[in-house]
Protein backbone atom coordinates (compact mmCIF):
# COMPACT_ATOMS: atom_id res chain seq x y z
CA UNK A 1 0.00 0.00 0.00
CA UNK A 2 1.42 3.27 -1.05
CA UNK A 3 1.40 6.60 1.47
CA UNK A 4 -1.57 8.51 1.30
CA UNK A 5 -1.01 11.18 3.66
CA UNK A 6 -3.34 14.45 3.69
CA UNK A 7 -3.28 14.06 7.93
CA UNK A 8 -2.94 16.94 8.27
CA UNK A 9 -5.04 18.69 6.39
CA UNK A 10 -7.78 16.35 7.03
CA UNK A 11 -7.52 16.76 11.06
CA UNK A 12 -7.85 20.92 9.93
CA UNK A 13 -10.63 20.31 8.23
CA UNK A 14 -12.68 18.26 11.11
CA UNK A 15 -11.37 21.36 13.82
CA UNK A 16 -11.90 24.53 12.30
CA UNK A 17 -15.16 23.64 9.60
CA UNK A 18 -16.58 20.27 10.15
CA UNK A 19 -17.07 20.93 13.83
CA UNK A 20 -18.08 24.26 13.68
CA UNK A 21 -20.68 23.73 11.25
CA UNK A 22 -22.00 20.66 13.26
CA UNK A 23 -22.01 22.38 16.50
CA UNK A 24 -24.17 25.54 14.92
CA UNK A 25 -26.39 23.24 12.87
CA UNK A 26 -27.05 20.68 15.71
CA UNK A 27 -27.16 20.74 19.37
CA UNK A 28 -24.13 18.67 20.41
CA UNK A 29 -22.41 17.64 24.03
CA UNK A 30 -18.78 18.82 23.68
CA UNK A 31 -18.09 17.59 26.89
CA UNK A 32 -18.77 13.75 24.95
CA UNK A 33 -16.95 14.58 21.50
CA UNK A 34 -14.86 11.41 20.59
CA UNK A 35 -13.16 10.30 17.25
CA UNK A 36 -13.05 7.32 16.79
CA UNK A 37 -12.08 4.93 13.53
CA UNK A 38 -11.01 1.48 12.89
CA UNK A 39 -7.95 0.41 10.96
CA UNK A 40 -6.72 3.07 8.61
CA UNK A 41 -9.01 5.18 10.40
CA UNK A 42 -7.87 4.02 14.05
CA UNK A 43 -4.32 4.94 12.89
CA UNK A 44 -6.00 8.72 11.79
CA UNK A 45 -7.56 8.54 15.24
CA UNK A 46 -4.34 7.91 17.38
CA UNK A 47 -2.15 10.51 15.10
CA UNK A 48 -5.21 13.38 15.90
CA UNK A 49 -4.10 12.29 19.56
CA UNK A 50 -0.92 12.90 19.11
CA UNK A 51 -1.50 16.34 17.38
CA UNK A 52 -3.53 17.31 20.67
CA UNK A 53 -1.06 15.35 23.37
CA UNK A 54 -0.86 18.53 25.22
CA UNK A 55 -3.60 20.52 24.17
CA UNK A 56 -7.58 19.61 24.59
CA UNK A 57 -7.93 19.62 21.02
CA UNK A 58 -11.62 19.21 19.61
CA UNK A 59 -11.91 15.57 20.97
CA UNK A 60 -12.16 14.46 24.58
CA UNK A 61 -12.36 10.92 24.24
CA UNK A 62 -10.13 9.04 21.01
CA UNK A 63 -11.43 5.50 20.52
CA UNK A 64 -8.27 3.27 17.48
CA UNK A 65 -9.96 -0.01 17.10
CA UNK A 66 -7.69 -2.19 15.26
CA UNK A 67 -5.31 0.66 14.52
CA UNK A 68 -3.07 -0.57 11.67
CA UNK A 69 0.56 0.83 13.42
CA UNK A 70 2.81 -0.67 11.04
CA UNK A 71 1.43 1.73 8.09
CA UNK A 72 4.44 4.67 6.98
CA UNK A 73 7.30 1.99 9.18
CA UNK A 74 5.56 2.56 12.14
CA UNK A 75 5.58 6.13 12.27
CA UNK A 76 3.31 6.89 15.17
CA UNK A 77 4.61 4.50 17.20
CA UNK A 78 7.91 6.50 16.89
CA UNK A 79 6.29 9.95 17.50
CA UNK A 80 3.81 8.39 20.82
CA UNK A 81 7.81 7.21 22.01
CA UNK A 82 9.28 10.55 21.55
CA UNK A 83 6.37 12.68 23.04
CA UNK A 84 6.54 10.28 26.10
CA UNK A 85 10.07 10.48 26.15
CA UNK A 86 9.63 14.51 26.38
CA UNK A 87 7.04 14.19 29.21
CA UNK A 88 9.82 12.22 31.03
CA UNK A 89 12.08 14.70 30.39
CA UNK A 90 9.73 17.94 31.47
CA UNK A 91 9.47 15.54 34.80
CA UNK A 92 13.06 15.56 35.16
CA UNK A 93 13.21 19.01 34.68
Amino acid sequence: MRLSGGAANFLSFINYELIPYVDKSYSTDTAKRTLMGHSLGGYFTLYALSCNWRSKGSFNRYIAASPSLDYANDYLLDRFKSLSDQATISKEL
